[in-house]
């Protein structure tokens, strides 16, 4: 399995960041090759371990892809039935070991088969109902923001750091810690 199965599957066109309305939010389709280098890199400097992942609002499932290659377990949360079902099929006909659920990232019961939300080591999230998801990070967690923004959002965590991935269509990774 290698990045290029991934952006294979998902077909990425032209690292461009594509939005799709969704019946609760936005779907905005994130750079493959861009989010990979990033969070290798978060990986590298030791600010994510190799413990449990969750995407929360994981969309079509390629945050998970690219976690997963990178050898972190890995569970994405997507409200939207359609685009879960997408993220489950591709990450099945990648053959990766992560687990895609359907349901509300915010609401404990959706992280009962895991054991709870504490079992999460990395949260990541794309400014979808962000503060409610932060305000559940505890101080063993790390919660990474996706984001168009250069400024660290304002959140009751402490912004460790942030990493440019993208100068042209400007994205970054915020870091934070409790």
């Amino acid at each position: 399995m290698s990045i290029k199965s991934i952006i294979k599957e998902f077909k990425q066109i032209n690292s461009k960041l594509i939005v799709t309305d969704t019946n609760t939010d936005f779907f905005i389709q994130s750079d493959i090759i861009q989010l990979h280098k990033g969070l290798n890199e978060l990986l590298r400097k030791e600010l994510i371990s190799k413990g449990l992942f969750l995407d929360a609002g994981c969309g079509d499932g390629r945050v998970i892809a690219i976690t997963a290659l990178l050898g972190i377990p890995s569970i994405g949360v997507e409200y939207d039935s359609e685009l879960a079902n997408i993220a489950s099929e591709k990450i099945k006909k990648l053959g990766l070991n992560a687990m895609i659920k359907q349901g509300n990232f915010t609401n404990d019961k959706v992280y009962e088969g895991i054991g709870g939300f504490n079992k999460i080591k990395t949260v990541f999230n794309y400014f979808s109902a962000t503060e409610l998801i932060a305000e559940k990070i505890t101080k063993n967690q790390t919660f990474i923001l996706y984001t168009t923004e250069k400024e660290a959002y304002p959140l009751r965590l402490e912004h460790i750091t942030t990493i440019e991935l993208n100068k042209i269509t400007p994205t970054y990774l915020h870091v934070y810690k409790k």
